[in-house]
Order: C-alpha cells, then structure tokens, then sequence
C-alpha cells in the first residue's frame, strides 16, 4: 500500500463506475474485469458489512516490475508484472489446474487483497506490515467467498474457482506458511482475524475493525503512532487473553516459512530462472521472521515521526543548513 499520488495515463473509461487508468493497451482486458471485480466488491461489502471503501479507480500503468499496491484513499495503482502473468490470468486451462497454487496471485484474490487494505490502517507503526498485510489477507478470502456465493466462477472471464483459492489461502495461512506475494509477518494477524470471526461472526470482524481504523488520505504518509488506540482495540473488541495468542508466537526461519517450489512460482512471472531463485532462497534461509502480532507499547516513534517531518519541512524551505567540522 502506498500514499495517494495522482499520475496521468494515456487512457481513461468508465467500467461500472470504475474508472480505469492505462498506458498500455495490452493490459486492457484485464484491467476491465478488475474493475468489475472491484465494483462488486464494493457492492457485497456494503450490502453485508454496511461499510465499503467505495473505491473509485484503478491504474495499471502497463506491464513492469512492482505490481499494483492499494492508495489511500480510494484507489489501487501500479503494473502487472509480466506478460506471462497476463497470459496465465487469461488462460482457461491454466486458472482451472486443479494443482495451481494459492502461492499464484490469482486475479480475483490478488486485486481483493489490495482492496482491503482500503479498509484502513491501525495508527501504529508495528502493525504496518503485520496486522494490515494478515487483514488484507483475511479479508481477500471472505470477500472471495462472498463473491463467489453470489457471482460465480464466471465473475471472471476464463471462468474458475476463485473461492477453492481462497480456502487454500486460508488453509496455508493457518498452517504457518504465508503467501509469496504477500508478507511473512501476516501469519500472526490472519490467526487473530480469523479466532475472531468463530467467536463474534464475519459481520462484526468488518465492522469493529472498520471503527478503530484510519482510512486518511495521508495515514499511510505521515504513519501517526497512536498505540493507545491499539491498546483499546485489543481489550474491547479481540481480549487480551486471545491476543496473547497471536503476540507470543515464535520467530520462524524463512526456510521454515516457505518452500523453494512457492517461490519459483514467482520466479516465472518475473523471468528469474528456478537456479537463480533458488540462490536467492538460499541466502535468506536462515534468517529470523517475526511472525506474531507485535504487543502495543508506548515508545518514542510518535516523537521521531515528528521530528522527522519537521526536519523535512525545513530542509524544503531551506532553513535547514548542514555542518560539519
């Protein structure tokens, strides 16, 4: 997820109320069946939930390195990152393999997940990259479910069983092993959001977290560190005894995390041989990943944050002189 920034693009439509954003021409066809999967979610969302992140547009710029992030506050932007990914989301046969991997980014789940990072952030730094990227996991799943309930395989075109992925997510997410193309600490925050759901039902998972969260145009920007709000979200709506649950899970090694196959997968989306990759796994492989949802504390990365924007605004101005001896 990144801050909101408006870029031109060459071409512009309207697709259900979406407007989409391209450059390139060969990445049409997809971009409409994102947007239609979007404006749906939007639908569902509302009509389960009563609350949407009512996102507006979408922008794939082409086809380059990066892929496509959510931005605060209504959109999503960025690139596919191949033409062998747009090959394989359009290919009947390749969507359908009963062996294709949740490790694929699948476009119904793939987009789902961007689009629930639209839901809002918690204002605490710790929880960027690990409650915010097991939510959008989460969420992706239920939303999925909830489209396929009422749409179908053929909401996207090749048809498929977008919903089978998700259960797949879900299944690899609880058992330890998190998504390729996700991050390594969602492990802890998709456990949290899914205890709460058999304890308080999907209704109110979407609701209660939908209160504490910011969905600012500039939350992802200036990151405000509040974790007295992180604080009252665990006692009144998860309970610290099952928050305990999730904040004390051990470190994993990366090697523990992931299989080489899953990442080899991406590897052929990007033009990386399976040899190259493979050296690439090997030299993370022993490396730590926290995987727990990181314990609310009260420290000093409010007031750095602070400084840190005053030191910049300074500089802009050009007050800001440097010395040395």
């Amino acid at each position: 997820m990144r801050e909101n920034r408006k870029e031109k693009s060459k071409y512009q439509e309207d697709v259900s109320g979406i407007l989409i954003n391209y450059n390139d021409t060969s990445v049409h066809k997809a971009l409409t069946q994102f947007a239609e999967i979007l404006n749906v979610a939007n639908q569902v969302s509302r009509d389960n939930f009563g609350i949407s992140p009512d996102l507006k547009w979408i922008t794939i710029y082409g086809i380059d390195k990066g892929g496509f992030n959510a931005v605060y506050p209504q959109g999503i932007g960025g690139n596919l990152w191949s033409q062998q990914y747009v090959n394989d989301i359009l290919d009947s046969a390749f969507l359908n393999n009963p062996r294709l991997s949740c490790q694929f980014p699948d476009p119904v789940n793939a987009m789902l997940h961007e689009y629930s990072h639209l839901y809002g952030i918690f204002p605490y730094h710790k929880w960027m990259s690990t409650e915010s990227e097991g939510w959008a996991t989460y969420s992706a799943t239920r939303l999925s479910k909830l489209l396929f309930q009422k749409y179908g395989a053929k909401l996207w075109q090749p048809a498929y069983d977008y919903a089978r992925i998700a259960d797949s997510i879900s299944e690899a997410l609880l058992s330890g092993r998190p998504l390729v193309w996700s991050h390594p600490e969602e492990i802890g925050a998709f456990k949290m959001w899914n205890n709460y759901e058999q304890k308080a039902g999907l209704q109110n998972v979407f609701k209660n977290r939908w209160q504490y969260a910011s969905r600012d145009e500039y939350a992802v920007f200036v990151r405000e560190n509040n974790p007295s709000v992180v604080n009252d979200f665990i006692n009144t709506i998860i309970g610290q005894e099952s928050f305990n649950q999730v904040s004390t899970l051990p470190s994993k090694k990366y090697d523990d995390l992931y299989k080489t196959d899953d990442w080899k997968i991406i590897g052929k989306l990007i033009n990386i041989s399976d040899d190259e990759m493979g050296r690439h796994i090997g030299q993370m492989k022993m490396r730590e990943i926290d995987i727990n949802v990181p314990e609310p504390k009260q420290n000093a990365a409010g007031i750095e944050s602070i400084l840190m924007i005053s030191l910049l605004l300074l500089y802009v101005f050009g007050t800001f002189k440097v010395r040395t001896r």
